[in-house]
């Protein structure tokens, strides 16, 4: 998402957390999440 590029929608209403994935690889975790905007 770039905040500079569209300024209608840069606010998340929701996250979708059942489809939400948390992975943990090494010395990082990703995180991947559905937003309603």
């Amino acid at each position: 998402m770039d905040k500079h590029s569209d300024f209608r929608r840069t606010e998340v209403k929701a996250i979708t957390y059942a489809s939400m994935k948390v992975d943990q690889k090494d010395d990082k975790t990703e995180i991947y999440v559905i937003v309603d905007l």
